[in-house]
């Protein structure tokens, strides 16, 4: 038995395999190994129910996540993983490794995630050879969830909206008035602020709101200038998959080619390590 992880910023699906057909799936929370501790992890996983699972007929897991980018955190998240499936082998690698493998198979090209955060890198067919630092939330995470719903709650608060959207917006979201302090004391910022993303998309025919999604993703391929040019780009993440056409309007400004573009990269990897 084989089980296939896709860990992202704010949940984690999970895939049990036998002879290559899934048997069993769950979800629970993110596993960033920067930010919960073995206690977390453990907790987590007997949420989920994956401790029911036949654990110890499980062979094989490989495990792809946000935070595993380094050994130190490979090997956090590996020690964990043997706590819970003591007779597998453990693989874990980072999540845009795994949306490069679901995606591009054994094809170079430029992979992406635009999900919660937001993720690149030059993948050779093998391995993410070629990197642009992501920096994560603070710092980063151009063309994210987490920035798409920054800029918007910005121009919310600083009264930049057209009159109809700030209207429309104080009617969905009813706790607007708590706004900012709701965010500044949410244990997970980027969390709370992509979720403010269904909105855009109910929206993303209004002018601002386009404005708003092009501009933001412009930022995140003008990014992928680091990487050889004329290379096919395939991209993982809900953010992606929502807003394909102004996605592929962005990098059609970059002269960039979008390849494929999957919700989860869970079926990809599915066929990757089934079918050899």
């Amino acid at each position: 038995m084989m089980v296939l992880t896709d860990s992202g910023s704010t949940k984690t699906a999970w895939l049990l395999l036998d002879r290559g057909e899934v048997v069993a799936e769950a979800t629970s929370k993110g596993l960033n190994p920067h930010h919960i501790s073995r206690n977390d992890f453990l907790q987590i996983i007997e949420q989920a129910g994956i401790s029911d699972w036949p654990v110890n007929k499980v062979a094989q897991v490989y495990f792809y996540g946000a935070g595993i980018n380094n050994e130190d955190a490979r090997a956090t998240i590996s020690a964990w993983l043997k706590d819970i499936f003591e007779q597998a082998v453990i693989q874990a690698d980072s999540d845009l490794l795994g949306a490069a493998r679901a995606l591009l198979g054994r094809q170079a090209g430029i992979a992406g995630i635009l999900g919660t955060g937001a993720n690149s890198g030059f993948y050779d067919g093998r391995a993410i050879q070629q990197q642009v630092l992501p920096l994560g939330y603070l710092l980063g995470d151009e063309g994210s969830g987490f920035a798409l719903g920054r800029q918007f709650i910005k121009g919310f608060l600083r009264q930049e909206l057209p009159e109809n959207l700030h209207q429309a917006f104080r009617d969905w979201y009813p706790g607007y008035e708590k706004l900012p302090a709701a965010i500044y004391d949410s244990p997970t910022p980027a969390a709370m602020l992509a979720a403010f993303v269904p909105f855009l998309y109910e929206h993303r025919a209004d002018d601002y709101i386009r404005q708003l999604l092009v501009g933001e993703f412009d930022r995140y391929f003008a990014l992928l200038e680091a990487y050889p040019a004329g290379l096919p780009v395939a991209l993982v993440g809900s953010v992606a998959w929502h807003f394909r056409e102004e996605v592929e309007q962005a990098a059609r400004q970059h002269d960039r080619h979008i390849w494929q573009i999957a919700q989860s990269p869970l079926p990809g990897l599915q066929r990757y390590h089934t079918t050899g």
